[in-house]
Formats: structure tokens, sequence, C-alpha cells
């Protein structure tokens, strides 16, 4: 009885460090090992569980995560890459990683200090905490715009994070269209860059000089603890007429309201956790009885929106009668389109300071 004990405990111990279901080699020759989540799904382990890679050879040069993988007759999709599954693999030089994969875990790629690129397809939605912690030769990276989650210190410590090129005048840290930190010496107010659509989880988290932030109208996403910390915060503008996605602790400790573009009040106040905060509505524009035509300024109606002439180089605004603001235009051409999603009478602001009623109709 105690041997057969014995041998149940040996089997037992080996079951548990084996942290896989099968594994195979890359086209490259890279041993890489899965975990079987679904009838045809996979993630990327480390072969050890929480040894990592001890005893096993750790994949060295440029790493492709394949999209699919065939086992026994089975065909697996490969969804995520585990957390620390490559961490401390410091002989991978980059990595890329296929549009399968929805999921990058904490730490997945923590001190891979030999990797200098991260090539990452649409499909991503997340990348956790830590996930590519001081990666210290990392200094190109390419995110998707499928993302909607980066959480905290993903990118800290890396060649890009430590660049000090890539960071603006204002002392934000944007990669591709997230802003994934702020220093926390910034003072006064932060205006965010125009392309940028999601802030990471505490990318602002501490900034206790800053005192106003404009956020821009292509926002979706505001992770968690984003502008926790910011205490002497008084000023939040939001220009994004539809509420991007808000994390319940985002504007914790921030005691100020947040004001909306015109028209956008409600939708902002039956909003998952922006009902929480105080909300007030921005000035909304000149009112359409006001408008007077500007001369040489044609508008005129074509298949899908309005053509304006004579407006090279103005930027320009187009509010709906709710005062939405349906189409922004930084620099207009001589004979600049606007796409208009419905018929209606709009007002068109240039930044010249003219205005003009448009009438649109299919």
């Amino acid at each position: 009885m105690k041997k057969i004990l014995t041998l149940t405990m040996l089997l037992t111990t080996f079951s548990m460090a084996r942290a896989f279901s099968f594994s195979l080699d890359t086209p490259q020759g890279q041993r890489l090992y899965y975990t079987v989540l679904t009838a045809n799904t996979v993630k990327v382990v480390a072969p050890g569980g929480s040894d990592g890679w001890d005893g096993y050879n750790d994949p060295q040069g440029r790493l492709t995560i394949p999209a699919a993988v065939t086992h026994d007759g089975t065909t697996y999709s490969v969804k995520a890459i585990d957390n620390s599954a490559f961490k401390d693999c410091d002989r991978i030089t980059s990595v890329n990683v296929p549009a399968s994969v929805t999921t990058i875990g904490a730490l997945a790629f923590a001190n891979d200090s030999a990797m200098t690129s991260l090539f990452i397809e649409e499909g991503l939605t997340n990348i956790d905490r830590l996930a590519f912690h001081m990666c210290s030769s990392l200094d190109t990276i390419q995110l998707p715009s499928t993302l909607t989650r980066i959480a905290m210190q993903a990118f800290y410590g890396t060649a890009y994070y430590r660049n000090a090129d890539n960071w603006s005048a204002s002392l934000v840290l944007a990669i591709g269209d997230w802003v994934v930190s702020v220093a926390n010496t910034v003072a006064g107010e932060v205006l965010v860059p125009e392309h940028v659509t999601g802030i990471a989880n505490n990318a602002f988290y501490g900034c206790r000089y800053m005192d106003g932030v404009e956020l821009p109208e292509n926002l979706r996403y505001i992770g968690e603890a984003a502008f926790q910390g910011c205490s002497e915060l008084d000023t939040v503008r939001m220009r994004a007429s539809v509420p991007p996605v808000l994390a319940d602790d985002a504007f914790q400790g921030v005691n100020t309201a947040v004001k909306v573009p015109c028209g956008s009040l409600q939708v902002y106040q039956n909003a998952q956790y922006w009902n929480a905060l105080t909300l007030v509505e921005a000035t909304c524009p000149i009112a359409v009885e006001q408008v007077e035509q500007p001369a040489q300024l044609t508008v005129v109606a074509v298949a899908d929106g309005v053509e304006v002439a004579h407006a090279e180089g103005c930027g320009m605004e187009l509010y709906d009668m709710a005062g939405r603001c349906q189409v922004v235009v930084r620099t207009a051409s001589e004979r600049q389109l606007l796409r208009l999603p419905a018929t209606g009478v709009y007002v068109l602001r240039l930044s010249d300071g003219r205005t003009a009623k448009v009438f649109y109709s299919k």
C-alpha cells in the first residue's frame, strides 16, 4: 500500500509540474507550449508553470506566435498568451502576435531584455498589467485599433518609454492611439493629442500638479484609475459627443465637474459610470437664426454630404441642430467634401469665425 501511495504522489507531482496540454514546433523551429481552453481554442503558456522556462529551451530570435495549431487531428485557434508565458526569455529579439490572439496576459513578456520590436495584428483587445515591463530594448511597437484595454505599466521601462522624443511637449506618452503614461510632474493644463482613442489604466495616476485636461473627440476608452490621485484637477473637458467607455474608478478622488459637448449631456447622463460624475454642458454654438451666409463661400449638396468651395486652409466644424458636432476638418481643401449621416439643417463654423447655414437633402 505504501508503494502504491508513493507512486500516486509522484504521478500527481509530475502532473502539477506539467503546465501545458501539448507542445509543437513553430516553422522557425521554436518549441511552444499550449493549454487547451475549449474544444477548439488554446493559450500559449510557460512550460514549467510558476517555474517559467526552467528546465526547458526558451525561444530565441524572432518569435512568431501561430494563429492556429493542429494536435492529434484537432485544429485549435490560438486565443491568448498566458500570464508570464515568456517572462525572462532574454533571447527573444522580436515578437509577432496574430489576429487570433485577443489577450496578452500579465507579465507575459516582462524582462525580455533583447526584444527590440513588437507587431500585433488587428484582433487583440486586452494587454494586461506589466505585459512588456522592463523590455529594455523594445523601441518599435505596433498596436492594433481593436484594443479596448491597456493595463497599468504595460510598457514601463521599455526603450520606447525611456526615449524623450516619444513624449509630447506636455509630457504625454502615446503608443499608437493610446496614452500609456503621463509624467507625474506635469503641471497646468494638458491637451491630449487628437488621434488618441484610449487612455490606459493609471495613465495619469498621481498627477497632483495637473489642473486641467482636454480629451479628444475620437476618445473611446478611459481605463481603470486613469486619473486617480489627480487632486488638483479642476477642469475636465470632453470633446467626444459619444461617451467613451469608462472604468468605474477612472476619476476616483477627482472633485470637479466634467464638461461635455453641447447637445450630449443627456447621453452622458445615461452612460454607465458617467452618470455618477458631476456633468455640465458646454456652451452651444451659434443658433441657426443668427447665422449669416458669408460671401465668397459656396455650399452645395452632393450625393453623400455637402461640398464647401473657397475654404482652402480653413478649419471647419459642422453641427446639427441639437448642437452635436458631426464633422471636424482641421485644414480644408479648396473644395472640401463634408460627409453627412442624415438630411437636415446644419451650422458650419469656420476657424476664421465665419458661419453658414447648411441645408442638406440626399
